[in-house]
């Protein structure tokens, strides 16, 4: 899907968006989250309204993955 004019295709962040965009579309039954550690990438996503979540090593328990 086409960003906005403001966010030009050429640009790491936007193409994040863009993936994030057509997930949304492709899988409607299912909520696409974007977890980053970067607010602005976050504040774009949210613009876009794309769900956006900072990432938190914490929440994580490490037990998990061993």
């Amino acid at each position: 899907p086409p960003l906005e004019v403001d966010l030009p295709d050429d640009k790491p962040d936007n193409r994040i968006l863009k993936v994030c965009e057509g997930l949304s579309e492709t899988e409607k039954d299912k909520q696409v989250v974007l977890v980053t550690k970067d607010i602005v990438l976050r504040l774009k996503a949210q613009m876009l309204g794309i769900k956006a979540e900072d990432f938190e090593k914490e929440r994580i328990s490490d037990e998990r993955y061993r």
